[in-house]
């Protein structure tokens, strides 16, 4: 053997080694590439899964709020009605109290002149804190010395 067929074999293995190489390569490139997509598909399919839920908890939340929208009505009619219950046992009470040749007035006008309309309640009382210092004798500024009124007088006397 020659040197120049020396030089083809060791050409050709050469290639040979680095195709098998960049083969290998790339199918340890491929695994990595499906282990990843298999990661990210189980990672979509928990997510989806969580998205599910969530909507399913907001719509438990809306349909709690439109129960607690239909409760808070039914209780404020409830309260309307009983503050009108309470009004009218208040005037027929009193009503009984006044004399047969007092001027009260029938029922039918007593009614006209009921509140109408939701009912507030009492602005709620604020604490405030304030803290008076000597309140019996106040502070004044000190006196001035002697030079400082001479000084205060001379400018005083140059003004026009």
């Amino acid at each position: 053997m020659t040197s120049e067929m020396l030089l083809a074999l060791f050409c050709i293995g050469a290639t040979l080694l680095f195709l098998g190489i960049r083969r290998a390569l790339i199918l340890r490139a491929d695994r990595q590439i499906r282990r990843c997509g298999a990661t990210l598909t189980a990672e979509r399919d928990s997510l989806e899964g969580q998205a599910n839920e969530l909507e399913a908890m907001q719509a438990e939340i809306g349909e709690m709020k439109a129960k607690l929208v239909e409760l808070s009505t039914e209780k404020l009619i409830l309260n309307r009605r009983g503050g009108k219950r309470a009004a009218t046992t208040r005037r027929s009470r009193s009503a009984s109290f006044m004399p047969a040749w007092g001027t009260h007035k029938p029922p039918s006008t007593m009614s006209d002149t009921a509140m109408r309309g939701p009912r507030s309640e009492p602005p709620m009382p604020t604490l405030i804190r304030c803290r008076m210092r000597l309140p019996v004798a106040p502070t004044h500024a000190p006196l001035r010395t002697l030079s400082l009124n001479a000084r205060i007088r001379d400018s005083v006397s140059l003004t026009p």
